[in-house]
């Protein structure tokens, strides 16, 4: 049995190498299951892999999403499984979360794909660089209009500014950290999101679905959410410097420690909410 630790960063230089370097062994080596791997990590992030490259790997990623959307079973569900078994040439892979204690207590998938003489390939892969990777392949797939517009930057987060996302059902998609400034996401559902951290400057997300949404942190300066709908959210600590949430539903909504000074919440829905040391100063509240 085989194990690798593979990092973003290692995954980069294998890619560039790769396709710098045509000989057969290196060939070999790319198409090989390590090598599905190392570029299923790398695909998105820009500069790594040529498109012409990547053509090899599209049976495995293709069955890898075929399996995440069967295991799901709901075309608007972005919830990643926590497991995965698949086929692919014969080969059998499979992906569930390792003990923290085997890594210093950092969460890591194991990845393991067994050829049918029954080696055995074993990857440990950061959770969450795997979770946005599967996210990233579920939006291309689901949403091929706006699918030129997505890539996991050079730290492993999901880049999706200016995207078009209007209309889009995104039921519990994971968004953490994501880079998301001037994306529009009109009449998107995105309820119970994963919105930590994300950058959501001068995105418009008016009359959104938001509710059970997590948005702890969350960059909202200048953002458009009118007549959104965030009721039960968290946006504890959230920056709302001057965000438009006219008539929007706040009912029940955490906004502990939130800065919404110079905000708009005129006729907002604030019934329930917790609003324990809210910075208001400026908003208008008529």
């Amino acid at each position: 049995m085989a194990g690798y630790d593979l990092s973003a960063t290692r995954g980069a230089l294998f890619a560039k190498h790769a396709v710098q370097d045509y000989s057969e062994s290196n060939r070999q080596s790319a198409i090989s299951p390590k090598g599905w791997l190392e570029y299923l990590i790398n695909l998105f992030i820009p500069g790594s892999v040529r498109k012409a490259y990547s053509l090899q790997y599209d049976k495995f990623t293709q069955a890898l999403i075929d399996a995440v959307e069967k295991k799901i079973a709901d075309p608007d569900d972005y919830a990643i499984p926590q497991t995965l078994e698949f086929t692919v040439d014969a080969n059998k892979v499979s992906y569930s979360p390792t003990p923290s204690s085997w890594y210093n207590g950092e969460v890591r998938v194991e990845v393991k794909i067994t050829e049918p003489d029954n080696h055995t390939l074993i990857e440990t892969v950061d959770q969450d660089l795997f979770t946005r990777t599967l996210t990233l392949l579920l939006l291309q797939k689901r949403t091929p209009y706006s699918s030129n517009q997505y890539s996991l930057t050079e730290e492993g987060k999901l880049n999706l500014r200016c995207a078009d996302l209007n209309g889009y059902v995104l039921r519990n998609i994971n968004l953490h950290e994501a880079d998301l400034e001037g994306a529009s996401f009109t009449y998107a559902n995105l309820s119970r999101a994963d919105l930590r951290g994300a950058n959501l400057e001068e995105a418009d997300m008016r009359r959104a679905l938001l509710e059970g949404a997590c948005l702890t942190d969350a960059n909202l300066r200048f953002a458009w959410l009118s007549e959104a709908r965030l009721h039960q959210a968290t946006l504890t600590g959230a920056d709302c410097y001057k965000t438009k949430l006219r008539q929007a539903c706040l009912a029940g909504a955490d906004l502990r420690h939130a800065d919404l000074s110079y905000a708009d919440l005129s006729r907002a829905d604030l019934n329930d909410a917790d609003l324990s040391h809210v910075d208001l100063s400026k908003a208008s509240l008529r």
